[in-house]
Protein backbone atom coordinates (compact mmCIF):
# COMPACT_ATOMS: atom_id res chain seq x y z
CA UNK A 1 0.00 0.00 0.00
CA UNK A 2 2.57 2.11 0.82
CA UNK A 3 4.24 1.83 -2.80
CA UNK A 4 1.20 2.56 -4.18
CA UNK A 5 1.27 5.83 -2.56
CA UNK A 6 4.57 6.57 -3.38
CA UNK A 7 3.59 6.00 -7.22
CA UNK A 8 0.78 7.85 -7.36
CA UNK A 9 2.42 10.80 -5.86
CA UNK A 10 5.69 10.40 -8.48
CA UNK A 11 2.72 10.15 -10.87
CA UNK A 12 1.00 13.58 -10.12
CA UNK A 13 5.04 15.30 -9.56
CA UNK A 14 5.49 14.45 -13.13
CA UNK A 15 2.51 15.49 -14.16
CA UNK A 16 3.45 18.81 -12.46
CA UNK A 17 6.23 18.69 -14.59
CA UNK A 18 4.92 18.11 -17.74
CA UNK A 19 2.07 21.07 -17.26
CA UNK A 20 4.56 23.34 -16.59
CA UNK A 21 6.70 22.41 -19.12
CA UNK A 22 3.20 22.71 -21.65
CA UNK A 23 2.48 25.80 -20.49
CA UNK A 24 6.20 27.08 -21.00
CA UNK A 25 6.55 25.31 -25.00
CA UNK A 26 2.80 27.53 -24.94
CA UNK A 27 4.40 31.40 -24.10
CA UNK A 28 7.34 30.27 -26.29
CA UNK A 29 5.57 29.86 -28.97
CA UNK A 30 3.79 32.74 -29.13
CA UNK A 31 6.97 34.28 -30.21
CA UNK A 32 7.45 31.32 -32.93
CA UNK A 33 7.79 32.40 -36.82
CA UNK A 34 5.13 29.79 -37.91
CA UNK A 35 1.77 30.85 -37.84
CA UNK A 36 0.24 27.22 -37.32
CA UNK A 37 2.63 26.94 -33.94
CA UNK A 38 1.51 30.27 -33.28
CA UNK A 39 -2.17 29.47 -33.88
CA UNK A 40 -1.93 26.24 -31.81
CA UNK A 41 -0.80 28.00 -28.83
CA UNK A 42 -3.31 30.65 -29.17
CA UNK A 43 -5.75 27.58 -28.25
CA UNK A 44 -3.42 26.93 -25.63
CA UNK A 45 -3.80 29.62 -24.04
CA UNK A 46 -7.19 30.35 -24.56
CA UNK A 47 -8.00 26.88 -23.14
CA UNK A 48 -5.50 26.62 -20.02
CA UNK A 49 -4.65 30.68 -19.03
CA UNK A 50 -1.15 29.65 -18.42
CA UNK A 51 0.07 32.44 -15.83
CA UNK A 52 2.93 35.07 -17.84
CA UNK A 53 -0.10 35.03 -20.93
CA UNK A 54 -1.54 38.10 -20.96
CA UNK A 55 1.98 39.87 -20.53
CA UNK A 56 3.31 37.75 -23.66
CA UNK A 57 0.48 38.77 -25.68
CA UNK A 58 0.72 42.39 -24.73
CA UNK A 59 3.99 42.14 -25.88
CA UNK A 60 3.18 40.45 -29.18
CA UNK A 61 0.35 41.82 -30.37
CA UNK A 62 0.99 44.90 -32.72
CA UNK A 63 3.64 42.37 -34.59
CA UNK A 64 1.38 40.03 -35.33
CA UNK A 65 -0.69 39.91 -39.06
CA UNK A 66 -4.22 41.29 -38.76
CA UNK A 67 -5.77 37.90 -38.26
CA UNK A 68 -3.49 37.07 -35.25
CA UNK A 69 -3.58 40.82 -33.55
CA UNK A 70 -7.61 40.52 -33.48
CA UNK A 71 -7.22 36.76 -31.88
CA UNK A 72 -4.45 38.32 -29.30
CA UNK A 73 -6.89 40.76 -27.93
CA UNK A 74 -9.98 38.33 -27.86
CA UNK A 75 -7.98 36.08 -25.36
CA UNK A 76 -6.70 38.94 -23.38
CA UNK A 77 -11.01 40.25 -23.21
CA UNK A 78 -11.25 36.38 -22.15
CA UNK A 79 -8.40 36.56 -19.76
CA UNK A 80 -10.33 39.47 -18.23
CA UNK A 81 -7.11 41.83 -19.23
CA UNK A 82 -7.25 45.34 -16.98
CA UNK A 83 -6.29 47.26 -20.27
CA UNK A 84 -8.45 45.12 -22.69
CA UNK A 85 -9.88 48.72 -23.76
CA UNK A 86 -6.73 50.70 -24.32
CA UNK A 87 -5.70 47.66 -26.60
CA UNK A 88 -8.73 47.66 -28.48
CA UNK A 89 -8.40 51.44 -29.40
CA UNK A 90 -4.85 50.97 -30.01
CA UNK A 91 -5.59 48.15 -32.89
CA UNK A 92 -8.80 50.33 -34.17
CA UNK A 93 -5.99 52.95 -34.74
CA UNK A 94 -3.89 50.63 -36.68
CA UNK A 95 -6.45 48.71 -38.59
CA UNK A 96 -5.88 50.75 -41.68
CA UNK A 97 -2.65 49.57 -42.09
CA UNK A 98 -4.02 45.89 -42.09
CA UNK A 99 -5.40 45.90 -45.58
CA UNK A 100 -1.50 46.41 -47.31
CA UNK A 101 -0.19 43.62 -45.37
CA UNK A 102 1.71 41.93 -48.07
CA UNK A 103 1.00 38.34 -47.06
CA UNK A 104 -1.82 38.80 -45.10
CA UNK A 105 -4.55 41.14 -45.48
CA UNK A 106 -7.11 42.04 -44.00
CA UNK A 107 -10.17 44.27 -44.22
CA UNK A 108 -9.52 47.14 -41.72
CA UNK A 109 -13.37 47.69 -40.76
CA UNK A 110 -13.91 43.90 -40.25
CA UNK A 111 -10.82 44.19 -37.36
CA UNK A 112 -12.81 47.74 -36.14
CA UNK A 113 -15.90 45.62 -35.79
CA UNK A 114 -13.70 42.91 -33.63
CA UNK A 115 -12.29 45.50 -31.61
CA UNK A 116 -15.48 47.53 -31.44
CA UNK A 117 -17.20 44.40 -30.03
CA UNK A 118 -14.59 44.18 -27.34
CA UNK A 119 -15.35 48.01 -26.24
CA UNK A 120 -19.48 47.05 -26.35
CA UNK A 121 -19.10 44.35 -24.25
CA UNK A 122 -16.80 46.51 -21.81
CA UNK A 123 -19.72 49.13 -21.72
CA UNK A 124 -18.06 51.61 -23.96
CA UNK A 125 -19.84 52.56 -27.42
CA UNK A 126 -18.18 55.24 -28.93
CA UNK A 127 -16.80 53.43 -32.32
CA UNK A 128 -20.22 51.90 -32.91
CA UNK A 129 -20.25 53.67 -35.98
CA UNK A 130 -18.17 51.20 -37.31
CA UNK A 131 -21.04 48.76 -37.26
CA UNK A 132 -23.25 50.69 -38.87
CA UNK A 133 -20.49 51.61 -41.31
CA UNK A 134 -20.41 47.73 -42.03
CA UNK A 135 -24.12 46.70 -42.04
CA UNK A 136 -24.62 49.50 -44.56
CA UNK A 137 -22.01 47.60 -47.28
CA UNK A 138 -24.93 45.51 -47.71
CA UNK A 139 -23.02 42.60 -48.06
CA UNK A 140 -23.58 39.68 -45.81
CA UNK A 141 -20.39 37.93 -44.41
CA UNK A 142 -19.43 36.26 -41.32
CA UNK A 143 -17.98 39.35 -40.01
CA UNK A 144 -21.85 41.03 -40.40
CA UNK A 145 -22.29 38.53 -38.32
CA UNK A 146 -20.57 39.62 -35.21
CA UNK A 147 -22.41 43.32 -36.35
CA UNK A 148 -25.77 41.87 -36.29
CA UNK A 149 -25.24 40.32 -32.88
CA UNK A 150 -24.33 43.36 -31.59
CA UNK A 151 -27.47 45.22 -32.25
CA UNK A 152 -29.44 43.96 -29.38
CA UNK A 153 -26.87 45.45 -26.82
CA UNK A 154 -27.06 48.99 -28.98
CA UNK A 155 -30.42 48.58 -29.13
CA UNK A 156 -30.96 47.89 -24.99
CA UNK A 157 -27.52 49.58 -23.64
CA UNK A 158 -25.89 52.67 -26.15
CA UNK A 159 -26.55 55.75 -24.76
CA UNK A 160 -27.03 57.44 -28.17
CA UNK A 161 -30.54 57.34 -29.08
CA UNK A 162 -30.02 57.70 -33.49
CA UNK A 163 -27.71 54.71 -32.90
CA UNK A 164 -30.60 52.77 -31.35
CA UNK A 165 -32.98 53.91 -33.95
CA UNK A 166 -30.75 52.75 -36.48
CA UNK A 167 -29.87 49.19 -35.10
CA UNK A 168 -33.85 48.50 -34.77
CA UNK A 169 -33.96 49.14 -37.99
CA UNK A 170 -31.55 46.03 -38.83
CA UNK A 171 -32.72 44.14 -35.75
Amino acid sequence: MKKMKKIILFSFFLTGISLAQSFEWCLDSLYSENYVTKCEAIDYVSAFEPEGTTEVLVELIDQQQPYLQIRFLNILYSLDYENVVNEAYALISRADEFAYDPDHPWDPLDAKVDATTILVYKGDFSTIGYVFEKLNKGEITKYERSAFLLLYDIIKNAPFPDYKKEAKIYY
